[in-house]
């Protein structure tokens, strides 16, 4: 990360809750838990409580830096992203990649003996005790895979929002290539087990609507997709409508904006500004609003 910010802070699990963070500059912080490395970019406002999350979503083992070398974990999508807003800001990364010099995208799935996805929840949850930040006022945004772990993210965290662009909601419903280099991994976690039985137990890091039944709860999802992206659309959208539909705790939590973009990659995400804005626009309308806040506080000392 060192050479993508100029500090890094390096910390055991236990040590995050109660740490004295810098403010309003970005940092790098690694975890270590178990063994495992979590690599994190943040940003952390000293006025704003609000809190938006990025994931990382595939990347190209055969990516090269300016000078001809290939890139080394940890890969941080949208880590340079926190100077858009002025809220505080982390973009994480999937440890996965230290571990498998062949992997192209793991969902955060995790080991035998650790769900990424779920230790990052509680990294993060750490964080924002440590700032003072409410779950309500934290946002999960990001496309594709960071997609999928977003929503992951929202339905462990409860009372966060999800923002999500063309996003994976089945891991087994994507393309085979990643699913192949995943389950390699799997294979060698899990010996003697079938592809099938692999799927069986552990379910619920492969499959948003598994984790719903699994947590009892569905996260607030406001979901933009392609139409032009058949992969997204008829892989991924309608299967999801069709089975978050069953769901008995399923609250009319989820807003599906559908439009098309004409390109050659069509499941990529919208333009950069575009996202941004509409990032802005979600957070003005569903989390924290500091003159808001301020003006309820003047009312209820008024009415005091």
């Amino acid at each position: 990360m060192k050479n993508l910010v100029d500090k890094v802070i390096e910390l055991d699990y236990d040590d995050v809750e109660q740490y004295s963070f810098p403010l309003d500059e970005p940092f790098g912080l690694e975890v270590n838990y178990k063994g495992i490395k979590y690599c994190l970019i943040i940003r952390l406002s000293s006025n704003n409580k609000n809190l938006i999350c990025c994931g990382p979503g595939a990347h190209g083992r055969t990516v090269k830096t300016s000078e001809g070398k290939y890139k080394k974990p940890p890969f941080i999508h949208r880590w340079s992203w926190f100077k858009y807003f002025d809220e505080s800001f982390i973009a994480y990364a999937d440890p996965i990649f230290f571990y498998d010099e062949r992997i192209t995208l793991g969902w955060l799935v995790g080991d035998k003996n650790q769900w990424y996805l779920e230790t990052l929840s509680e990294i993060i949850k750490k964080i924002c005790k440590n700032q003072n930040i409410y779950t309500n006022n934290i946002l999960f945004y990001s496309s594709s895979g960071g997609g999928f772990t977003s929503i992951g993210l929202g339905a462990l965290i409860k009372g966060s929002k999800v923002l999500v662009n063309n996003s994976q909601m089945n891991v087994m419903n994507y393309h085979e290539f990643h699913i192949d280099h995943l389950f390699r991994i799997l294979y060698r976690e899990f010996p003697g087990l079938t592809k099938n039985q692999i799927i069986n137990k552990i379910g619920h890091r492969l499959d948003m609507v598994k984790l719903f039944r699994k947590e009892k709860y569905v996260p607030p999802i406001t979901y933009y997709v392609n139409v032009e992206s058949d992969d997204d659309l008829y892989n991924h959208c309608i299967p999801f409508i069709n089975d978050i539909k069953k769901l008995p705790y399923f609250n009319n939590d989820l807003i599906i904006h559908f439009y098309r973009e004409i390109k050659d990659s069509t499941h990529g995400p919208l333009p950069v500004q575009q996202s941004v804005e509409i990032i802005r626009e979600f957070v003005k309308s569903y989390l924290y609003n500091k003159e808001e806040n301020e003006s309820n506080e003047l009312k209820n000392n008024l009415l005091k």
